[in-house]
Formats: structure tokens, sequence, C-alpha cells
């Protein structure tokens, strides 16, 4: 009896964007990388292309999801479909904000020499991942974070390129918006780190996100109900219609 075909990887990103993270990768391969990915999905996006570059030299990938479900069924099928490249593998069932201290206390790890952000669609998270990575990250290391022309990625849009221990650019190869971010220094200058503080702190005053933080979930759902799902979409999202 023949054992069953493992289903197809699900995964997002485009052709582009898989690249931008080959090539970013690569150019790490020497100090054999230890990277960190938050929001795996179903394995079949930027997991198995992080997995699929490291093969290519050495190097280790932490991937982190934060629901349970979604992280079981990745699992199965990624160690079904892939067993080789996960050797290279360590997947992490939680959320970000408390996975990622976790990794420098129960895991181990040293350092991050590349990171890749696409966790829930809240501006927050974004911004609560960098800070907890960034003292872990040495010169050289590579940040990215997808949908950063959404809601999601929009305060760490704005907010990375005023830091100039990074050079930061941010990529128009898909509708999302995918961040590349390199450290040059180990910490940002005075003036720059006041500045980007500012700005995260009128990010957060803003109506939209107040509403977000402080009505109860339950409460916020109910006008969702009544209005156009591409409405709905450009405030929850922030896409356009």
């Amino acid at each position: 009896m023949t054992s069953p075909t493992p289903r197809p990887l699900e995964g997002q990103l485009n052709a582009a964007e898989r690249q931008q993270i080959d090539q970013a990768i690569t150019t790490l391969l020497e100090k054999s990388p230890i990277c960190v990915e938050v929001g795996t999905y179903k394995g079949g996006g930027s997991t198995l292309q992080i997995l699929r570059t490291l093969s290519k030299g050495d190097g280790h990938l932490f991937g982190i999801e934060a629901s349970p479900q979604i992280y079981e069924e990745m699992k199965a099928a990624l160690f079904a479909k892939e067993p080789e490249l996960c050797r290279r593998f360590t997947p992490l069932c939680g959320f970000s904000q408390q996975a990622i201290p976790d990794l420098f206390s129960r895991e181990k790890v040293t350092r991050v020499d590349f990171a890749f952000l696409d966790g829930g669609n809240n501006p927050r998270e974004q911004i609560e991942e960098f800070s907890l990575l960034d003292p872990h990250m040495p010169v050289g290391s590579i940040l990215m974070a997808h949908d950063a022309f959404l809601r999601k990625g929009k305060w760490l849009r704005r907010i990375l390129p005023l830091l100039d221990h990074y050079e930061t650019r941010i990529l128009s190869i898909s509708t999302e918006g995918l961040l590349v971010a390199r450290k040059a220094r180990k910490k940002p200058s005075r003036s720059s780190s006041i500045k980007s503080q500012i700005l995260l702190f009128l990010s957060q005053m803003a109506p939209l996100e107040l509403a977000a933080r402080l009505i109860p979930p339950r409460i916020r759902e109910v006008p969702f109900r009544f209005l156009p799902r591409r409405f709905s979409a450009w405030i929850a999202d922030g896409r356009s219609f």
C-alpha cells in the first residue's frame, strides 16, 4: 500500500519577492546565518524559500506561527514534503511577543542574521518584533517585512527609514510592498531615535488606531457587517478599492 502524496504547500509571495529573499540570504551564507520568520502560514511561501536558499550553504531557520491550527498544518505538510530542508528548521507556535524572547533564552540563540516579518494584521506587531530583534542583529544583518503598503506594515515602513543605523528600501514589487533593510551600525544616532519615537507616538494617536486599541473586538466588528466587502478590506488591511 502506497503512502498518500503530500498536499502541495500553500504560501504567499510572488516570484520577485522570493528572489529578494534568496538574494539577501545568499549574501549571508558564509556566516551560516540564523534566520527568524514571523508568520509562517502554511509553509509554502517565505518559509520554503528561506530553507531552499539555506540549503545552498548552511544556517538555520526558526519559524514562528501564532495559530495552533495553521502551525500543525504547516509542520505536517512541510516535514512530509521537504524532510531534507527541514533538518535546518525549528517551528515554533506562539505569539511573536513571547516567542522571540524565548529564542534567546530557551533556544539559546545568540544572534539573528536575517529576519522576515509577516505576522498579524496589526502595525504595532511589526514594531514590537523589530524592537525585540534589533539588539540581537549584528551589523550586516538583513531585515525584511511584508505588507509594507498595507496597515500591517505602515508604521515600520515610516519609522525604520528614520533610524540611521539601517539602510532601508521599500520595494514596489507587489501590491503589498516589501521592506528591505540592512543594518549599517550597531545603534541609531540620538536624533534619529527621537524622530522615530515622535512619529511612532503620532501614529499610535491616529483615530483609527485608537479605536482599534480601545474598542472591544465584538463592538468593532458590528459596522463591518453592514459595509461592502471592498470597503471593509480598505479599513482593515489598508488596501485600495
